[in-house]
């Protein structure tokens, strides 16, 4: 076989070359979805979910979409602290509010801090 970058190449390191491509590969994917985390007083409303906005809780917003409200009140109730973690995406208009559009956890407990 040829040399490559100087070295030369064996049957084994071209073999293994799909595999190292793919655990690359998999890695970026996983490094472009990063989870985001509203947590606070969770509030309701007739038609939505959110943390924030009320006196005391800062001037971010975070919603909970239509969609995944079920998930959210199964395990936390309004008016008390939750946390929840997801994807999510700036909502339309608004600069400092995020709806939590795929969650994939829900707890009623804070987070722990880390140093």
């Amino acid at each position: 076989l040829t040399h490559f970058g100087g070295l030369p190449m064996t049957w084994h390191a071209v073999a293994s070359l799909p595999f190292v491509l793919v655990v690359i590969a998999a890695g970026q994917a996983e490094a472009r979805s990063p989870q985001d985390q509203c947590d606070g007083i969770l509030h309701q409303d007739a038609q939505s979910l959110w943390f924030g906005g009320a006196p005391g809780e800062g001037e971010g917003i975070c919603i909970v979409a239509a969609a995944q409200t079920r998930k959210v009140i199964e395990v936390c109730t309004a008016g008390a602290y939750c946390r929840v973690v997801g994807v999510g995406a700036a909502c339309e208009g608004s600069g400092e509010c995020t709806e939590l559009e795929r969650i994939a956890a829900v707890s009623r407990r804070k987070a722990p801090h880390r140093r």
